[in-house]
């Protein structure tokens, strides 16, 4: 198969990239010293964070004031999910004891909590996830995954498949809006696994996907999807599809910490926080090129939300709770030269033997395709089918098992469509 890489994208002609070292977050009183590990806010206003000691922090005025609900467990809360404003789910075990996992439900957001006992000490549970107030789902070490159609009161195993990856660590868990389930996780140092479901839910597929494991992935649509993931050593990683699952692509950052969670502020702009690091790693362009930031107060945060560009929420230890201010935008970019057209220029070498380099330029984001045929217009190979913003483009094409003849490749967004062509010599 062939084998793109993305070697320089999005190189801005004077592109400045402004930050601002502190007030991008201002901290909330959170009175509590719990280690934070996990936020959700279902808009604006109403939302939960939860963490270490059976803490469950809710706010039902953005933040102004944060109110400490009766769990009703001591245990470590590793993850939430809720369906709407009233109905959600946590998941707890004692990281020290393994006794029973503790499920809490609520369903009037939080004012009671309500226990369900997993009887099992063989495996802890550290993810949830309901598609609905029946069906749900559980995961955690040693690739254990659980399924209720009950509503939590019942519960059987599902081991997502044999493989060598199938015993690995589930971290999350998600569905998309045509009901295909996703799962990331992994082992330090061996591998980052992702999990696919059938439409169902109840058949699950791993593919090894990186050397380090993955804490987070998104799906924009059934094709493209983001992820973070990483270790201590190593740092922060990012990974991307563009095929829907079939092939990733994982990088470094370079960056000290790890990513186990991001979210987006606007499409383009991500933000990732680096734990233990005591920084951010933001990205203006879609996850392609990154900047690291200090939190303010020298936070260590450990999770972030965005409800939409002006409400964001990050939590970490020590209980901090901070919320984005919008008093200051921390991340511009600016072009010195604005494009104003769509252009795709010729490829070089040409005519080349192991890899040429394509480049195109956007004046807008765009939906954009990027297609080799061959001399009779056979559909060959799709380097680029995903959204990117505007900017100058270049991509690495390596035409692994061509043959050496005449090939033409295209590039084609909304109203607009180029096709040169290109040679292959071996």
């Amino acid at each position: 198969m062939p084998v793109r890489k993305l070697i320089l994208i999005f190189c801005f002609t004077a592109a400045l990239v402004n930050l601002y070292s502190s007030g991008n977050w201002l901290n909330q009183q959170s009175n509590v010293t719990s280690k934070l590990v996990k936020c959700y806010f279902a808009d604006s206003l109403m939302g939960w964070v939860v963490g270490d000691s059976g803490t469950i922090l809710h706010t039902s005025n953005g933040g102004i004031n944060w109110i400490r609900q009766n769990s009703g467990t001591g245990n470590y809360i590793f993850d939430l999910h809720f369906l709407n404003n009233s109905t959600g789910w946590c998941i707890a075990s004692d990281i020290y004891a393994y006794p029973y996992p503790v499920l809490l439900k609520t369903t009037n957001s939080g004012t009671n909590w309500i226990k369900f006992y997993r009887p099992d000490t063989t495996y802890m549970l550290i993810t949830v996830y309901f598609k609905s107030d029946m069906i749900g789902y559980l995961a955690g070490i040693n690739g254990v995954m659980l399924n209720t159609t009950n509503g939590g009161i019942d519960w059987i195993i599902i081991q997502p498949d044999t493989s060598i990856f199938g015993i690995h660590p589930i971290w999350d868990i998600s569905f998309d809006n045509t009901d295909f389930g996703y799962a990331c996780g992994g082992i330090q140092d061996f591998a980052g696994v992702v999990w696919k479901s059938d439409p169902g839910g109840l058949e699950w597929i791993s593919q090894g996907i990186s050397p380090e494991p993955v804490y987070k992935i998104v799906y924009d649509d059934s094709m493209n999807a983001f992820g973070v993931g990483g270790d201590p050593e190593y740092g922060l990683i990012t990974l991307r599809t563009t095929s829907g699952g079939s092939i990733w692509t994982s990088d470094y950052t370079n960056f000290f910490g790890i990513g186990k969670s991001f979210s987006r502020r606007v499409y383009n702009e991500i933000w990732v926080p680096l734990s233990i690091s005591q920084a951010w790693a933001v990205s203006t362009n879609n996850g392609f090129n990154w900047v690291d930031i200090p939190t303010d107060n020298n936070a260590v945060l450990n999770d972030v939300i965005f409800t939409d560009s002006l409400h964001g929420w990050a939590v970490g230890d020590n209980g901090i709770i901070q919320k984005y201010n919008t008093e200051i935008i921390g991340i511009q970019v600016n072009q010195n030269n604005v494009i104003s057209r769509y252009g795709l220029g010729q490829n070089y070498p040409n005519p080349f033997n192991q890899s040429t380099v394509i480049e195109f330029v956007l004046p807008e984001f765009s939906k954009v395709k990027l297609t080799v045929y061959d001399a009779i217009g056979r559909e060959l190979k799709v380097i680029i089918d995903e959204f990117l913003p505007s900017g100058s483009n270049r991509v690495l094409f390596k035409p692994d098992d061509f043959a050496s003849g005449i090939y033409f490749y295209k590039l084609s967004s909304k109203d607009f469509s180029e096709t040169k062509k290109l040679v292959i010599v071996k």
